[in-house]
């Protein structure tokens, strides 16, 4: 969609600011009050019938439930200020407009702090804004289904101290996909952050209780208890417990452990009664921890007691093949990738449809939402629900004589029914160990020039999707002369001067976008010839990585592992990949930045690449051997 210029009812698209897998956020001028605000626009799929009772009905429960949401007043609740449909050229667009918020989101302050974890009491205090919020919007029978720091924009204060005012952001964009897509029995929200109610498709209030322990937990310990692929996910939110957050961060006492797993409970009727309620305990238990006093014992569930005492050899057990869902109760108190839209991943009967984690007034530091590869494409705006790490400066590249790391979804819901999900086969999910130790084993080429026009050390390559290439001293130039992302270009190293290419191995490059702000990075394991397989490992221009996956066949990317940092858009990065097997571990700057397990690349060749609008410039790339 290039919407610029365009009048939605009274408001003039000025410019695209964020693009994600629900849609596209335009800053507009409200022409009534001159003032600008977000625009958040999906296109409709087109309705064979469009008189049709079924479609008219749709339509008319869209606009009563955004009727419901506008309604919410709080502060803490950024406002939905007007909503509608606009038809240009045939094609009927569906937009929300909320408030404009220069400041960002709550991802974008925690990076702007450095990147390190935050004191509990500053933890107490941006927890109770978000509960309150949460807990308004239950009053009025909406959950929110997709809370996350990214959800939250903030505000500056001065009378708040350096803590922002948060902002909850994206109530109803689980209507307006519903209104826009045909697909039936869809599921939205970030994998990372869901409960297992909202898998089987019914979630309940407590369902956002659970996606708020799942952001605390991040907020103490900088990861989330559950990563993967989505099917990874999907087992490990249904069938294994957290491990308790002091695992990752020996400053959290016992309490806090307790009061986080008891929301992070697999049944609903387990957690806590209400989001307030589950606030105050996590006050008291914090100030335990301050004060070293015990006010209250918080009794942990049964079904996370069983399993988070395991060793952590016995966290990966067989799951059944099908889960059963009893009634509820409302608690109200790229490389390779066609040109094809969104990502869509079938789990049994279940089809996945990812929101975007792009805040509707989200400017600053916005990402183009996905990321492929060979024909390069992009997937899943980095969700913002996953870990956050702080990023040393780089260090030097090895060389040959040196060799030695917050989809919105709101919606009113009915009271769910009995039903039974069935599952697919799991797929193990290791638990690997933090190692900010490199393993470069062999180096075998490296160049301060990649690309079959600039390498001087005898490598061969192949320039993918026509990039435009540019030998500079030092390094390579690499930019992306398409307009529309994602839509990924780039270099690949095919062959190696002596030996063969070797099935295990580390691929670093020293890279860093002198102006852009695209998402750029590293191909590894990339099929041979007019194959699609490929894995990517990609940093966002919010800060965020991802890695994925894409089908040999189809090139359907999946994500496999995501993460935020602490780094810039315009930094100077050393990024690393080890592959040994199906275990891939990522590094930013030396830092292990997160893990991922996928079998289905065993070898295959590596490069770099930049999606659109993007520049890049590569100073250094290297390949070593591993056993």
């Amino acid at each position: 969609m290039q919407l610029e210029g365009n009048v939605f009812g009274h408001y003039t698209f000025l410019q695209r600011v964020g693009s994600g897998g629900m849609g596209e956020v335009y800053l507009a001028e409200d022409l009534r009050i001159e003032r600008q605000v977000a625009v958040k626009v999906m296109q409709s799929e087109p309705a064979p019938y469009p008189n049709a009772p079924v479609t008219q009905e749709a339509t008319r429960l869209f606009q009563r439930e955004m009727k419901a949401i506008v309604s919410l007043d709080h502060p803490n609740i950024l406002p939905l200020l007007d909503f509608g449909e606009q038809m240009i050229h045939g094609t009927i667009y569906l937009y929300l407009v909320m408030p404009y918020r220069p400041e960002g989101s709550l991802v974008d302050w925690l990076r702007r702090q450095g990147g390190t974890l935050l004191p509990l009491q500053d933890v107490v205090h941006l927890v109770v804004q978000v509960a309150e919020a949460l807990q308004h919007a239950h009053r009025h029978q909406i959950i929110h289904l997709d809370v996350k720091a990214s959800n939250f924009l903030v505000r500056g204060r001065e009378e708040s101290g350096h803590l922002p005012d948060l902002l909850l952001a994206d109530f109803g964009i689980a209507h307006l996909s519903a209104a826009t897509s045909t697909a039936s029995q869809s599921i939205r929200g970030t994998p990372s952050s869901m409960p297992p109610e909202q898998w089987a498709g019914h979630p309940v209030a407590a369902s956002d209780q659970y996606a708020l322990a799942i952001m605390i937990y991040q907020l103490l310990t900088g990861t989330v208890p559950f990563q993967g692929n989505m099917q990874q996910m999907m087992y490990q939110h249904l069938n294994e417990s957290p491990r308790p957050p002091s695992v990752h961060n020996a400053n959290i006492s016992a309490s806090i452990d307790t009061v986080l797993l008891r929301a992070l409970a697999k049944k609903p009727e387990e957690r806590f009664p209400s989001i307030l309620a589950f606030t105050a305990a996590f006050q008291t238990a914090c100030q335990d921890r301050q004060d070293g006093s015990s006010h209250e014992e918080y009794e942990i569930p049964a079904t996370i007691l069983a399993s988070s005492l395991l060793p952590a050899t016995a966290w990966g057990t067989p799951m059944s093949q099908t889960l059963s869902v009893s009634p509820i109760s409302r608690d109200v108190s790229p490389l390779k990738r066609r040109n094809k839209a969104g990502l869509a991943i079938v789990v049994g009967l279940i089809v996945i449809v990812l929101g975007s984690a792009l805040p509707f007034a989200h400017m600053i530091g916005t990402t183009s939402g996905t990321t492929s590869a060979n024909t390069a494409r992009s997937t899943q705006s980095s969700n913002s629900s996953s870990p956050r790490t702080t990023i040393l400066p780089p260090s030097p590249i090895p060389t040959k004589t040196s060799i030695a790391s917050l989809a919105p979804t709101a919606t009113v819901l009915p009271i769910p029914t009995a039903t039974a999900l069935t599952l697919p086969t799991p797929v193990p999910t290791p638990i690997p160990t933090p190692n900010n130790t490199i393993p470069y084993g062999e180096l075998l080429y490296s160049t301060s020039t990649p690309s079959q026009a600039c390498d001087t050390e005898g490598g061969g390559w192949a320039d993918y999707n026509h990039p435009e290439i540019q030998c500079s001293a030092p390094g390579t130039l690499i930019t992306n002369p398409h307009s529309a992302s994602p839509d990924l270009v780039g270099t690949i190293l095919t062959t190696i001067p002596s030996g063969t290419y070797p099935d295990n191995y580390v691929v670093e490059a020293q890279v860093q976008q002198p102006d852009t702000t695209s998402d750029f990075g590293i191909y590894f394991r990339n099929q041979s010839g007019y194959q699609e397989g490929i894995y990517t490992f990609l940093i966002h221009s919010d800060g965020s990585w991802g890695a994925y996956v894409y089908d040999n066949t189809t090139g359907t990317p999946s994500q496999i592992a995501s993460g935020v940092t602490s780094i810039g858009a315009n930094a100077l990065l050393r990024m690393t990949v080890v592959a040994i097997g199906p275990n891939f571990t990522f590094y930013v700057n030396g830092q292990n930045v997160g893990n991922a397990y996928d079998t289905t690349y065993s070898t295959g060749t590596a490069g770099v690449t930049v999606d659109a609008r993007g520049t890049v410039q590569v100073k250094s790339f290297s390949l070593s051997a591993l056993p």
